[in-house]
């Protein structure tokens, strides 16, 4: 119905916010496995509470990706269900805006989530976020477009990263792979890519032709 100020579109209910991520995420409609699965492992409460809360979430499609069984898998095991979703929630308010400024968020099981904006495209560890700033008064909703998965090893964090290509390379090279997946632990002092092209032209190449060398230095950076 056209005016020349605006226009209306008739709808056949009254509007009301969302209160809670939770009313946010029903009212999208694309959410029926993820919160059922937040109702299975007991988190219902937690994301109707004060917050404020971040809430990567995945729709129904992205955990269809996910491998036959993997859903179903999850539901059973409750403990590691809730660390997967928890794994999903940062304990602050982080609108598109302020990703585009962080390089990680702590989640509200104490781990750190990758954040990568390229060319206003961002990546929550290797998951593209799809569509920002669903608003609820607790807190916000940024779809993503696969599960989040916590890392297993240190290889698979820096992997998330996406700012260490030229260290897991040289740690391909020097065969200590395998032993930064291992039980560890371990810290790693890490180079980024950046700080590699820092070095003397050829210095990269000299390592990777000079395994012990190269092995030497990578492990010099590890405790």
């Amino acid at each position: 119905i056209k005016a020349e100020n605006g226009v209306i579109h008739i709808v056949d209910s009254v509007l009301i916010p969302p209160k809670n991520i939770v009313e946010a995420a029903g009212y999208a409609g694309q959410f029926k496995t993820l919160l059922a699965a937040a109702k299975a492992a007991g988190l219902v409460d937690t994301l109707k509470s004060e917050g404020p809360f971040t809430v990567f979430a995945q729709t129904d499609e992205a955990f269809a990706k996910l491998p036959a069984g993997t859903v179903e898998g999850l539901l059973a095991d409750i403990p590691k269900l809730k660390e997967i979703l928890l794994y999903h929630v940062v304990g602050k308010k982080i609108m598109a805006a302020d990703v585009l400024k962080i390089k990680t968020a702590e989640t509200a099981n104490k781990k750190t989530l990758s954040v990568k904006a390229n060319d206003a495209v961002v990546h929550i560890n290797n998951a593209k976020v799809t569509n920002a700033d669903i608003k609820a008064e607790n807190g916000v909703i940024h779809i993503v477009d696969s599960v989040l998965i916590p890392p297993k090893n240190i290889v698979e964090a820096a992997g998330y990263a996406g700012q260490f290509k030229t260290l897991l390379a040289a740690a391909k090279a020097a065969g200590l792979v395998d032993t930064l997946k291992s039980e560890g632990p371990f810290t790693i002092f890490a180079p980024t890519d950046e700080a590699f092209a820092k070095l003397p032209a050829g210095t990269v190449e000299g390592l990777l032709a000079d395994i012990p060398k190269l092995k030497e230095i990578l492990l010099y950076h590890v405790v």
